[in-house]
């Protein structure tokens, strides 16, 4: 759903190896196709994130079962309100839109060469690796964007930085899942 506008409301569906993803404007009452793409498999699932800075950008990508990723899949972004698409290159994997600095994107997946957490300052052009792990959960503070989280397993890891730095703490037991309260900061 679209955070500036709660009747824009945003679905993807896999048909015949395709990923269409369709828009509603009426709150559901009627559907129309923005996109399709062709997928030479059947076992996928798509990330669609409308950009909550931003009512006019949306971003997608391919995330199979979960956590297993195909990097030869490019990340698309639109930022017509999905009128348009570009393809940002192959970087793949589940999206996480800054929801304070317009220009920040994250992705925890892979590249033809890596996996892990990805960041970009420039709304999708340009990637760089922040953090080495291919599984685990990741979560931005959205009062304070700048704060991060990252748990694997018994150790959560806590960046106040965007991911320039991280700082390890461990933990007693496994997390199976993090969430952050939406309405306290710290």
């Amino acid at each position: 759903a679209d955070v500036h506008n709660n009747q824009y409301l945003y679905a993807s569906f896999e048909r015949s190896g395709y990923l269409e993803l369709y828009r509603s404007t009426n709150s559901g009452l009627d559907w129309n196709l923005i996109f399709s793409y062709y997928f030479d498999d059947t076992e996928i699932t798509y990330c669609i994130v409308p950009d909550p800075t931003n009512s006019g950008y949306i971003y997608a990508s391919v995330i199979v079962n979960e956590w297993l990723l195909f990097w030869d899949y490019p990340f698309f972004k639109s930022t017509d309100y999905g009128q348009s698409w570009l393809s940002r290159g192959a970087i793949s994997g589940k999206i996480f839109k800054d929801p304070l600095n317009e220009n920040v994107i994250y992705i925890h997946g892979k590249t033809d060469s890596e996996e892990g957490v990805f960041k970009s300052t420039d709304r999708g052009f340009l990637w760089n690796k922040i953090l080495d792990r291919s599984s685990g959960f990741f979560k931005i503070n959205h009062l304070i964007s700048d704060v991060i989280y990252y748990s694997f397993e018994d150790t959560l890891e806590i960046s106040v930085d965007g991911g320039e730095s991280w700082e390890k703490i461990p933990i007693p037991r496994e997390i199976q899942n993090l969430y952050i309260d939406p309405f306290i900061s710290t």
